[in-house]
């Protein structure tokens, strides 16, 4: 008896494990996201027409990522911020330079970008943002749709995965 307890003890959690795995997709994520954060979402494809416009200067992109994540590469153009930035801090390093601008926040998958630009929307109130968005699916989501990454020197096919667990939602380029 005490040796099937102690397997199921051990068993149900690995396999429950085992089906978030191999059951979690960014589409799963997204939806999920969607119900829990308030922060409007643009989608990548428009995102790109966006940024291919003429009215390109318009829109501010915010990597909400760690350094190393930046590194290994981001969207061309991005300004990386650190993902625990409170809002205050930002409208102190950003307020009078987003005046009337279109700020797009993204992450690997959308959960750390989302926290930061509700915490921006927040404090921004008396700055008149012309939007503040969240990339859906992240810079995952961008890079799972073909379109271009980039590091310090110049376009690659490289996404920094987070860890072993998010990696799995990034499609590989042939």
């Amino acid at each position: 008896m005490k040796i099937s307890l102690l397997l199921s003890i051990l068993i149900i959690p690995i396999v429950l494990i085992g089906l978030v795995y191999f059951f979690v997709t960014l589409d799963v994520l997204e939806k999920w996201m969607d119900g829990y954060f308030s922060i409007p979402q643009i989608e990548a494809a428009d995102l790109q027409l966006q940024l291919n416009s003429s009215d390109s200067s318009n829109t501010v992109i915010f990597d909400v990522r760690t350094p190393e994540e930046f590194e290994r590469s981001h969207l061309k153009s991005a300004i990386r911020l650190n993902p625990g930035m409170a809002g205050a801090e930002f409208e102190t390093a950003f307020g009078e330079n987003v005046h009337g601008k279109r700020l797009v926040f993204y992450c690997s998958v959308g959960a750390r970008s989302s926290m930061l630009a509700e915490r921006v929307k927040e404090s921004l109130s008396s700055h008149q943002t012309q939007e503040i968005l969240n990339l859906r699916g992240g810079i995952f989501r961008w890079y799972n749709e073909g379109l271009p990454v980039h590091n310090q020197d110049g376009a690659t096919d490289d996404v920094h995965p987070y860890d072993l667990f998010w990696g799995k939602l990034l499609k590989k380029r042939h």
